[in-house]
C-alpha cells in the first residue's frame, strides 16, 4: 500500500520531518512512523538555524514550511541483496520517494524542492543515527511561495487537512 516502488518490497527509506511553519504542528524535528501513521516528536528546539547549519545555509531549506529528511535502514535491503548493488538500490528507492514527493507537492501547489547538499554526519547526529545501520540519503522540502519572476517570497504556512497524528 505504498505510493513508490521499492527494491524487493523492503521499503528501507525512513522519513524524518522538520516542521518549520505548519499550522497545527508545533515546530521541531519528528520521525514519521508508518505503522501508526503518526509523527513522533524527537526535538522541539530543531528549527531554521539548525537547518541552515546542516544545509550550507541553502535559502530554500531555511525558508520552507517543512523538510522531509530521508534515511536508509541498510539491513532492510542488504539482508536480501548481499552485494554492492544494494547501495545502488537504496539510492533508487530514495529517488522514487523524491519523485512521488515532488509530484504530490506540485499538485498541492506547495513549491517542492530536493537537495543532496547537506552535512551527512551532522544530519545523522541530529537524528541520533550511527551512519552505518541507518544513514542520511536525501532532503525533500516544500512550502515555498514564488512570485511571477520565480523568486521566493515569504514561507508558506500550509494547513494539513486532518486527521494527522502527533505524539
Amino acid at each position: 500500500m505504498r505510493t513508490s516502488p521499492s527494491a524487493g518490497g523492503r521499503h528501507e527509506v525512513e522519513c524524518y520531518v522538520a516542521a518549520l511553519n505548519v499550522t497545527g504542528i508545533p515546530g521541531g524535528l519528528y520521525h514519521y512512523n508508518p505503522l501508526t501513521h503518526a509523527l513522533e516528536l524527537l526535538d522541539d528546539s530543531f528549527g531554521p538555524e539548525e537547518i541552515g547549519e546542516l544545509t550550507y545555509t541553502q535559502r530554500q531549506c531555511c525558508e520552507c514550511s517543512f523538510l522531509c529528511l530521508t534515511t536508509v535502514v541498510s539491513e532492510r535491503l542488504a539482508w536480501k541483496y548481499r552485494h554492492p548493488r544494494a547501495y545502488r538500490l537504496w539510492m533508487y528507492d530514495a529517488g522514487h520517494y523524491g519523485q512521488t514527493f515532488a509530484l504530490v507537492c506540485t499538485a498541492l501547489g506547495l513549491g517542492p524542492f530536493q537537495t543532496a547538499a547537506f552535512r551527512d554526519t551532522g544530519l545523522e547526529a541530529a537524528l541520533n543515527l550511527d551512519g552505518d545501520s541507518e544513514f542520511a540519503a536525501y532532503m525533500l522540502g516544500a512550502g515555498l511561495v514564488h512570485d511571477s519572476g520565480g523568486a521566493y517570497k515569504l514561507p508558506r504556512d500550509y494547513n494539513f487537512p486532518p486527521p494527522y497524528n502527533i505524539r
